[in-house]
């Protein structure tokens, strides 16, 4: 097995049993959730390649993090593979024929239908709208709904939770994944003959964290981890990415007023920038300190500094640390 499916065993049953009752014509929905890199994707391709060819119609489609999100991209992803109808219906720009036109060509297909909708908690209002029509209405035909979404992404509020709330319970199966154990992590070390120290504290378990280290030829932060770190730096403010600047420097927990202090600390508005950064999980509160989520993630943001801005940031929490009547010689070390 794949080592993005470790300890995935029990999901993947409760979606062939899914599946088997979609087969019989009690259609169902599949909640896939976690955090970016925590294998939902590769269970789901998995999920489907164990399928018999021609035992089932597979819909796969995707919405994406855009500027302007692509009005039903999941639906315009698969329309080809369904009835012209659908099409029609979507050149018409007409929501209730669209929908009508979907659920009919589920309902007539000769063989179960696996609609495949990933990244859903970046859908646009039309996907959210099919979402919660079809979800309501997927008992009466003979189709299997799997939605992927970053349940660390959701702050309350997000249009997607109050969506997925009003489907009914009955028909649907929250799959939640986990990051992996130290004991599945060290399994991967002895698999691939390296060894790697903290391995599992640098990673936190996060399987696409533990095959880039793995495969990094004993980088300290691979690059594809870099590039996934910074692309959702990316969609922080200003603000937010002084502030996971400033908290990558120091190693695990930091206190509060250790990341406040600075010319930076007293010009953002800290509080917003924090939630912020823990909404899209990039950080976690603990009491009075924050941290990253990952320590490979700080590492990362760490490494992409400039080497004068690494030094005064360094400097900056050391002054802070001086300043601190309360602070021990230990910490200062």
């Amino acid at each position: 097995m794949s080592s993005l499916l470790l300890e995935r065993e029990k999901t993947l049953e409760k979606m062939r049993s899914a599946l088997s009752q979609a087969r019989q014509g009690a259609g169902r929905t599949l909640l896939l959730s976690g955090e970016a890199g925590i294998g939902k994707t590769t269970l789901v391709d998995h999920f489907v390649q164990e399928q018999q060819v021609g035992s089932c119609r597979v819909l796969w489609g995707a919405c994406d993090s855009l500027f302007t999100p692509r009005t039903l991209g999941p639906l315009v992803d698969v329309a080809a593979q369904l009835d012209p109808s659908v099409l029609r219906a979507i050149g018409a720009d007409n929501a209730t024929a669209i929908f009508a036109a979907f659920l009919a060509d589920l309902s007539a297909s000769p063989t179960l239908t696996v609609i495949l909708f990933e990244d859903v908690h970046w859908a646009d209002h039309a996907t959210l709208d099919l979402i919660k029509f079809l979800g309501r209405r997927i008992s009466r035909v003979p189709a299997l709904l799997v939605l992927t979404y970053r349940d660390d992404e959701l702050p309350v509020g997000h249009p997607l939770l109050a969506v997925l709330g009003e489907l009914p319970g009955s028909q649907v199966e929250r799959l939640p994944l986990a990051p992996l154990s130290r004991q599945a992590v060290h399994q991967l070390e002895l698999g691939s003959g390296r060894a790697f120290a903290g391995l599992f504290e640098k990673t936190n378990g996060n399987p696409f964290f533990v095959t880039e280290v793995l495969a990094s030829a004993g980088q300290d932060v691979p690059r594809n981890v870099q590039d996934a770190v910074m692309a959702r730096l990316r969609h922080l403010s200003v603000s937010s990415v002084l502030l996971c600047e400033r908290v990558s420097v120091t190693p695990g927990h930091v206190e509060l007023a250790l990341v406040r202090h600075g010319p930076e600390g007293a010009g953002m508005n800290i509080d917003d920038a924090i939630d912020e950064c823990v909404k899209v999980g990039v950080l976690q509160i603990h009491g009075d300190t924050v941290r990253f989520r990952h320590e490979l993630a700080r590492l990362a943001v760490h490494e992409m500094l400039l080497p004068q801005r690494r030094r005064k940031l360094h400097a900056d929490a050391l002054q802070a640390l001086l300043n601190d009547p309360g602070v021990t010689r230990a910490r200062l070390v």
